[in-house]
């Protein structure tokens, strides 16, 4: 027998005429960390007697970086076979690019080459599991003249919503006139974000030309909107977090604090494609104007 002959026979060897299938079968496509799901696997094609188990699990890729998650198994028998699972706990919420996920089937066999198949699922994580990265969530940079205080109404809000609170300058000593202003936006970088540059997306002018006399305080209301296609703060678990903080820039002189936005409806997601007002929001980052 010729190298030829041997391959073509090492091959139907190889070549199993029984396979798993998930596109279209009805598994959930979106899924809260923590809660159920429902994950649907069809056996299809001809037993062959080599057909060991099936093997059911969640997977996230992001970048380079992919993690996998056991779900349980279903027989490696022909036919539909729906498996109901309780998703994980501490997943990083669904975000195109950033963090996605599929169910996963793998089809064991005891002889040969086995079978894989995946759906897509999008994750909205819990809000006690929202990523803070190891640092201070709020400081001041730049000149000691003043001290800038942020106090927000709350520390997680929804993508498309507001985050409000109150900003508090104390002058240490005279300042001459000058604007406060606000910008909100995301770090997106390695955790745990020292080396990444903050991207103002929504901006405000709270004060115009601001003369402050030493120890005379001035308290300002804030409320400024999350853009609706943003992505969430997350950590993926490799060499990516996205962190959102409020930044508060008088004279030479800036503010921060830490703000954790989350996606309760997976906007960000992927179970649609992604949506072209994200990549629209992402392809906007800058780093000009205030709190650069």
């Amino acid at each position: 027998m010729g190298l030829r002959d041997k391959i073509k026979s090492g091959m139907r060897a190889m070549w199993s005429p029984i396979t798993v299938w998930m596109a279209d079968q009805g598994s959930d496509q979106l899924v809260t960390a923590g809660g159920p799901a429902k994950v649907v696997i069809d056996v299809r094609g001809e037993d062959d007697g080599t057909a060991e188990r099936v093997e059911v699990f969640l997977k996230m890729t992001a970048f380079d970086h992919i993690q996998k998650w056991p779900l349980g198994e279903v027989p490696a028998v022909l036919g539909q076979h729906t498996l109901e699972v309780t998703m994980p706990t501490g997943l990083a919420p669904s975000c195109a690019g950033f963090a996605e996920y599929t169910f996963n089937a793998e089809l064991h066999r005891s002889k040969g080459v086995g079978s894989s198949a995946a759906s897509v699922v999008d994750v909205v994580s819990r809000p006690e599991d929202t990523y803070w990265p190891s640092t201070p969530r709020s400081g001041q940079e730049g000149d000691d003249a003043a001290r800038i205080t942020i106090e927000l109404d709350s520390p997680l809000v929804n993508a498309g919503a507001p985050v409000s609170g109150r900003v508090t300058i104390h002058a240490l000593r005279p300042i001459d006139p000058a604007s406060v202003d606000l910008a909100l936006g995301p770090s997106i970088g390695p955790p745990p974000q020292t080396d990444a540059k903050f991207s103002g997306v929504a901006r405000v002018r709270l004060a115009h030309d601001v003369a402050l006399g030493t120890a005379q305080p001035l308290v300002l209301p804030f409320a400024v909107q999350v853009p609706a296609a943003a992505p969430p703060t997350l950590y993926n678990g490799g060499k990516v977090s996205v962190v959102w903080a409020v930044r508060v820039e008088f004279g030479r002189t800036t503010g921060w604090a830490l703000v954790g936005v989350l996606d309760p409806t997976g906007a960000a997601g992927v179970r649609n494609q992604p949506s072209p007002s994200l990549l629209s929001f992402l392809a906007s980052l800058d780093t000009s104007g205030p709190g650069r």
